[in-house]
C-alpha cells in the first residue's frame, strides 16, 4: 500500500530496504511530484541508528527477548542477526527505551545471547511545497549503501486532501448502494435514522475497541466503505431472510477489517500506524492486591 500524506504537511516519507541490512554512509531520497521534478541529487535520509544485543536465550515461539537497553517504536521493524548468521525482520510491539523487546508475532528462529538487533527502517520529512498538490503520482527514489553494495529503489506515495469531521450523508450513501436506496421510507426519508444506528451499533463500537477516537478520523476512503456496509447490515435487521444477513454481515466484516489493517490511520494531523496496546504496559483491569 503507498503512503500517503496530507497536503500542505511536513510528513515524514519512510521505507524499509529490500536488503535486510542497516544503512551505512549517506543515504538520499530523491522526491518527484507533478509540480516537482527529480532533482539530481537528494535530500539526506536518516537511518534507524537502533543497535542493540540480545542478553539473553530467546527460543523460537518467544514474543519476548531480553536485550541491552535501547529505545523502541512501537509498530517498527527491526532485523535481527542470530548467533548462526540467520538474518530476518522482526516487528516490535513495544514503545520507549526498555531491556525487554515485546514482538507482535513469535519469533521463527530462536536468538541466542549475543545475536544482533538493528533498525534499518530509512525516513525523509518532505516539505510543505512538496506537498501543495493533491496527487497520486508522487515518487520517492532511495538510495543507501546495504551491504557494502549501493541499491536503489523506487516507491510510490500520494498527497491527499483532509476531510475534516467525519460525515456520511443520504446522498453518498444512496449513490454507494443501491440496496439501501430500495430500503428507503416514510419514516426516515434521507436516512439519517439509518445512517445513525448503524455508526453506533456497528461502527463507533468497533473502532473504539481497537483504541480509535472516531472523532479525530479524517480520512473518508476506507472508513465510508464500512459505514455503508453497517448500514446495509442494518437494514437487513428485521428481514427474515437469514441468509441476507449473513451476506451483509460478512461485508461488514471484510470491510471493517480493511480499516483495522490499513497502514495508516488519519487521526488529526499526522498518520499514525495501527499498533497493538504495549504487551509491558499496565492493564487497566488487573489487580495486584489479589490473594490467590
Amino acid at each position: 500500500m503507498a503512503q500517503r500524506v496530507l497536503r500542505d504537511s511536513t510528513a515524514t516519507l519512510e521505507t524499509y530496504p529490500p536488503v535486510l541490512a542497516q544503512a551505512t554512509g549517506t543515504p538520499t531520497a530523491r522526491i518527484r511530484t507533478p509540480a516537482f521534478a527529480m532533482p539530481d541529487v537528494g535530500a539526506t535520509a536518516t537511518v534507524d541508528s537502533l543497535s542493540t544485543d540480545v542478553s539473553g536465550d530467546a527460543a523460537a515461539g518467544r514474543v519476548e527477548i531480553a536485550v541491552t537497553t535501547a529505545t523502541w517504536v512501537r509498530g517498527r521493524r527491526y532485523v535481527a542477526t542470530s548467533t548462526t548468521s540467520d538474518v530476518f525482520p522482526i516487528l516490535s510491539a513495544s514503545s520507549g527505551p526498555a531491556d525487554t523487546l515485546y514482538l507482535q508475532e513469535p519469533l521463527t528462529t530462536a536468538l541466542l545471547t549475543g545475536s544482533a538487533i538493528k533498525g534499518y527502517r530509512l525516513s525523509i520529512a518532505l516539505t510543505s511545497a512538496q506537498t501543495a498538490q493533491l496527487s497520486d503520482q508522487c515518487v520517492v527514489e532511495w538510495t543507501a549503501i546495504l551491504d557494502g553494495v549501493e541499491r536503489t529503489w523506487a516507491e510510490d506515495f500520494a498527497v491527499v486532501e483532509r476531510d475534516g469531521v467525519y460525515t456520511l450523508d443520504s446522498v453518498r450513501l444512496t449513490q454507494s448502494s443501491p440496496f439501501c436506496r430500495r430500503m428507503q421510507s416514510d419514516a426516515d426519508p434521507d436516512f439519517n435514522e439509518m445512517i445513525g444506528a448503524a455508526w453506533r451499533r456497528y461502527v463507533e463500537p468497533a473502532l473504539r475497541a481497537k483504541g480509535i477516537r472516531p472523532q479525530l478520523w479524517i480520512s473518508r476512503s476506507e472508513l465510508e466503505a464500512a459505514h455503508i456496509a453497517a448500514c446495509e447490515y442494518l437494514a437487513t435487521q428485521d428481514m427474515d431472510d437469514a441468509a441476507m444477513r449473513a451476506e451483509k454481515r460478512a461485508e461488514f466484516t471484510a470491510a471493517l477489517t480493511l480499516v483495522l489493517a490499513s497502514e495508516t490511520l488519519w487521526i488529526d494531523d499526522t498518520a499514525q500506524a495501527l499498533t497493538p496496546p504495549d504487551p509491558a504496559a499496565p492493564r487497566a483491569w488487573s489487580r495486584t492486591d489479589l490473594v490467590r
